[in-house]
């Protein structure tokens, strides 16, 4: 007569499983940390930033690197 296989749906065969429940609040936990930096990081400074540097930057009138120096020593004189 064949051997009767091994169902895993039988509880009677299976080992107790250990509770999950501090797994799914170091999830919860790590998923909110997450989010409150990602917050703090990114969506606040673009609230708060008006945008007039960058219009300024595409008009062309702000420019934030000096220009050098001109040297008369280094001009080409033709």
């Amino acid at each position: 007569m064949a051997k009767k296989p091994k169902r895993i749906t039988d509880t009677s065969l299976n080992e107790a499983r250990a509770d999950v429940t501090w797994r799914h609040v170091a999830l919860v936990s790590a998923f909110a940390i997450l989010l409150v930096v990602s917050v703090f990081t990114v969506l606040i400074p673009e609230l708060t930033d008006d945008g007039t540097d960058e219009e300024a930057d595409a008009a062309g009138s702000v420019t934030t690197e000096t220009p050098p120096a001109a040297d008369p020593a280094s001009a080409h004189t033709p």
